[in-house]
């Protein structure tokens, strides 16, 4: 991209989502926003429009977010993952 006639902010603008890409913690982030909201507001919604009589969430965040847990106690830092865990508790 920079060998043809490309903007500075369009190549800022590259750099800054290609950064996002690879940001484990990010991406973990994302996928337990994704687990979240598949499991809680869609839930939550079809109860809400009627076209599910009982509701039904889930009780125990960590094992709700099992999968992305375990996939940041690989990638993250002790310190890192201790706030991401704690982040996860209070929302």
């Amino acid at each position: 991209m920079k060998n043809h006639k490309t903007s500075k902010q369009y190549l800022g603008d590259w750099s800054l989502f290609q950064s996002w890409l690879y940001d484990s913690k990010l991406n973990i982030q994302i996928k337990c926003l994704v687990n979240f909201a598949e499991h809680f507001y869609e839930p939550l919604m079809q109860f809400m429009i009627g076209q599910d009589i009982a509701l039904h969430l889930a009780k125990n965040f960590e094992i709700f977010f099992t999968n992305e847990l375990l996939e940041a106690l690989d990638i993250l830092f002790n310190e890192e993952f201790g706030a991401h865990f704690d982040d996860l508790e209070r929302e």
